[in-house]
Parts: C-alpha cells; structure tokens; sequence
C-alpha cells in the first residue's frame, strides 16, 4: 500500500456568488503533504486582487493528512505571512483546513481558514466549493477506497449561490464497526440564503451483529452546504432508541454523490472529535442500497 500524500499546485478565481467582494480574484495553492510516516510537509496559499496586487500569502507546516479515494483533507498551522490588506490581523500561528477533490473535470476545493474567527477540527473540513481552473494536485489515499466521481461538472460560477438540497436514504456497511448502517436525511437551502438557514432531519439506525446489538437517533439539520458531488450537513440529535446521552448533541454528516454511488461518514460531537457548522470528515462508508441525491 502506497503512502498517503497529497501534492501539487493549483489556481483559480474566486467565485462571485460565494465571495461578491473578491469577485475573480486569483487564488494560487501548493501543498506537499504526507501522512506517514508522521504527518509532514508544507502548504502556501496566495491571493492577489484582479489588479494583480498582493491581498494576502501565507504557508505552513502540515500537522494533519487524511484522505480516501480521490478526496482528503490537509490541516496545518501558519507559519509566515504577508497580508497586507489586514495589517491588524494575526495570522501566524492560525489551524486552517484544506478539502481536495482530485477529479477527472478539475480539482476542486474548499478551505477553513482560523484567521478568519472559522474553527477548525483536525480531519474535517469544508466542502470543495471552489473549483481550480488549472491543477496539478494528485491526492493518493494509499488505497483507502472512498468517493471517487467519473462524471463531468458542468456549468459556470452563477451569480447566486444556487439552492442546495440533499434528499434520500442510503444503507450499507460502517467501516468503523463492521456493522450495518442506514441514513435517511431531507434537508435544503434556498438559493442565495446562508447555510446555516438549512432546514431538514435526519435518521440513523446501526445494527452490529457481532454484539446483537441495535442502535438509532435522529435529530433536526440546521446547515447544509454542497461543492460538487459533496455535501455537509450538521445539527442535533433530538431522540435516540436506546442512548439518552445522545440527545443534544450535535451530528455531521458527510455524503458523496457521484451520480450512481454514494460514500457516507458521520461524527457525534466529543472532545476528540468537535463538531462544527457545516464541516465534516471524508466520506469514506460506501453505500449498497438506496441513494441519498446531492444537488447544488
């Protein structure tokens, strides 16, 4: 098995429906990352304005490389910057968080920035809204099966951020427990509305038969965000079958949709593991039943 890594450089547009005020920026990555044998490498992140003047740049080292299929997420922490359009803020010493989709039709990704007031969770990230129009960033899983996508995205950046919704129910296998898995969730948001306006519910039932045992909760969804074939949702579980400690928590969920297939990976908030508005791990459970629809 190949060591996982993620490597490249790639640039990009700002989207003006997500950022009106940085409208056709260009954004420039590279990343050198590798996860074993401990977590390494670097990450330089440049955004020029449209006049070709320097709004920010900084880099870092790479504290954290998770990824399956073609999709992972690089966490680092700055270490040097020039930003000076906000000469007040701090930004070395700040976690960020970068979401890769290696796909066929072009790199896509999404980012978390610390500086910027976002939390960030170790292994979770946003979802890869922004696509590159060149790259070439190879993201290598070590042989982690997870999402891939054949299909072509078509389209340009609209001038509204289109309404996003996520319907369906998906069973399968948890890789985690071994144990079988379904997901019924029913979410959206209206275009040009924030992700946090997200209304919908969801519900889990696991049954591992090794241990007879059988568990399920559901709750409300209050964000919804989509870039691509992916989606985040979070919110909170409001009753559990048999685990009342469950209830209040809150929940992310993590569903790829190329098309066909669907990968699904979910996380209840804890220390080790902080749930945060609309970010969340890589998918990483495949679906063999059902299919939960991803549009956005």
């Amino acid at each position: 098995m190949s060591a996982v890594s993620v490597t490249g450089q790639g640039s990009g547009n700002l989207p003006g429906d997500l950022f009106p005020q940085w409208a056709g920026d260009p954004i420039d990555f590279t990343v050198n990352a590798q996860a074993t044998p401990d977590p390494s490498g670097t990450f330089e992140v440049t955004h020029r304005r449209a006049d070709g003047s320097l709004y920010t740049e900084f880099s870092g080292t790479v504290v954290s490389v998770t990824a399956a299929g073609r999709m992972a997420v690089v966490n680092g922490v700055i270490t040097a910057a020039d930003d000076p359009a906000n000469p007040g803020l701090t930004l070395v010493g700040a976690k960020v968080a970068m979401t890769f989709d290696d796909r066929p039709d072009g790199t896509r990704v999404g980012f978390v920035w610390g500086f910027a007031g976002q939390p960030v969770a170790e292994g979770q990230g946003a979802v890869p809204f922004f696509p590159l129009s060149s790259s070439s960033v190879v993201v290598n899983s070590g042989g982690q099966a997870g999402p891939t996508s054949g299909r072509t995205l078509t389209g340009g950046q609209p001038s509204q951020v289109p309404a996003r919704q996520l319907s369906g129910t998906v069973t399968g296998v948890d890789p985690a427990t071994g144990g079988y898995y379904t997901l019924t969730a029913d979410a959206g948001v209206a275009a040009g509305a924030a992700t946090t306006t997200a209304q919908g519910t969801f519900t889990y039932s696991l049954y591992q038969p090794d241990l007879a045992k059988s568990t399920s909760y559901s709750g409300t969804i209050s964000c919804l965000d989509v870039g691509g074939d992916d989606a985040v949702v979070t919110g909170q579980i409001t009753a559990s079958s048999d685990n009342g400690t469950l209830v209040g928590k809150r929940v992310a969920w993590s569903v790829y949709d190329n098309g066909t297939d669907n990968w699904v990976s979910g996380l209840i908030d804890s220390a080790a593991t902080p749930v945060h508005a609309c970010q969340g791990p890589i998918p990483v459970g495949l679906g063999t039943g059902g299919h939960i629809a991803v549009t956005g």
